[in-house]
C-alpha cells in the first residue's frame, strides 16, 4: 500500500511543477513532456551544460525553430529559454492516422552557477541548436584553485 501511495504522490508532484523547477525534476519516461505532450504544460527541451576554465557552454536542442522564435532572458541568478512552436499548416485534406508533430510552448529555466558575468553572456543559434556561452567573472576565475587529493 505504501508503494502505491508513493507512486501516486510522485505522479501528482510532477503535474504541479513550475517552470523554474522543471530542470531539477527526475525525468519519468511516462510523463516526459518531450515524448508525451501534456496539454497546458510547456515541453522541456533537452540541454547540455559543460564547464571549462573560462565558464560554461549551454547547448539546447530546439529543432524546427528559427532564431526569431526563441526568447532568452537572464536575471542575476537565473537564465530562461522559451519558444513557441506554431503549427505550420492550418487545414489538411484527409483524416489524421498518425499525428506525432508537436506544437506549443517550450520552456527551460536554469539557476546560473555562481560567478557568472551576466553582462557577457552570448548566444548563437544554428541548425536547431542554441548555444549559450556563460563566462565566469574575472573574480571567479582568480578564486578557483586545484586541490591535491592525497592517499590516506
Amino acid at each position: 500500500m505504501g508503494s502505491l501511495r508513493h507512486e501516486m504522490n510522485r505522479l501528482f508532484d510532477n503535474f504541479s511543477l513550475t517552470a523554474a523547477s522543471l530542470p531539477y525534476r527526475r525525468r519519468m519516461p511516462l510523463l516526459d513532456p518531450m515524448r508525451d505532450w501534456i496539454p497546458g504544460y510547456a515541453a522541456v527541451p533537452p540541454m547540455d551544460l559543460v564547464e571549462d576554465d573560462g565558464g560554461y557552454l549551454m547547448t539546447v536542442e530546439l529543432p524546427g525553430l528559427s532564431r526569431e522564435d526563441i526568447k532568452l532572458r537572464v536575471t542575476e541568478d537565473m537564465i530562461s529559454i522559451s519558444a513557441e512552436m506554431s503549427e505550420s499548416h492550418k487545414s489538411q485534406k484527409g483524416e489524421h492516422r498518425i499525428s506525432e508533430l508537436r506544437y506549443g510552448t517550450l520552456q527551460r529555466a536554469l539557476a546560473l552557477p555562481p560567478g557568472i558575468d551576466t553582462n557577457k553572456i552570448e548566444a548563437t543559434f544554428k541548425n536547431g541548436m542554441l548555444r549559450v556561452t556563460l563566462p565566469k567573472s574575472e573574480k571567479a576565475r582568480k578564486n578557483e584553485r586545484a586541490i591535491e587529493v592525497r592517499a590516506s
